[in-house]
């Protein structure tokens, strides 16, 4: 193969490189799917060189953490969150939420459904927020550590959409009701 630009050597030896350690800070957000006042999907890829370590992701509505450890023949993953808006004009929370912890061999998965829980001080108000994790990875082919993925999901409980919803609905039915009366 002949290499016509003065850089193309350099440009093929870090392709090379970058192919055979893959690139990472520690355990990286690598796909935002939503990021809105009330909802917060999030994807991480972690490492053999994470276990342990917490990664974090920051915006303007949410901040969310996640920890992979390795243990054995199996990552546990941990994940927090904290809401930093809401949808009725609430102030940051306090402190994080829990989401709960994931057990996974590589090769298969695990999934953990976050209990309702409640929007923290300054503005503490019930059942403000559900969601869910799950972690899974694939089988190591060499008996090295195989990477590890997670799916982190929480969403403000009711969605206002949702109650403009019902409110239609029920403006509906009621005039279809007094319709045929």
């Amino acid at each position: 193969m002949k290499l016509t630009h003065p850089l193309s050597a350099l440009m093929l030896a870090l392709a090379g490189a970058s192919l055979a350690t893959p690139a990472h800070a520690v355990t990286t957000v690598t796909n935002v799917t939503t990021d809105t006042i009330t909802s917060l999907d999030i994807d991480w890829t972690f490492y053999a060189g994470d276990t342990g370590l917490t990664g974090s992701y920051a915006s303007a509505n949410w901040q969310a953490w996640l920890t992979p450890t390795w243990s054995g023949s199996q990552w546990v993953v941990y994940a927090w969150y904290q809401h930093m808006v809401g949808p009725h004009g609430e102030a940051a929370e306090s402190a994080s939420h829990w989401i709960g912890s994931a057990v996974f061999t590589p090769g298969s998965g695990n999934f953990t459904a976050m209990m309702v829980q409640d929007h923290l001080p300054p503005d503490l108000h019930t059942a403000a927020h559900t969601g869910f994790m799950n972690a899974n990875g694939p089988a190591s082919a060499d008996g090295g550590v195989p990477p590890g993925f997670s799916r982190v999901f929480v969403t403000h409980v009711p969605e206002p959409g949702q109650w403009m919803l019902l409110l239609a609905g029920l403006v509906g039915l009621a005039g279809w009701r007094r319709r045929t009366a």
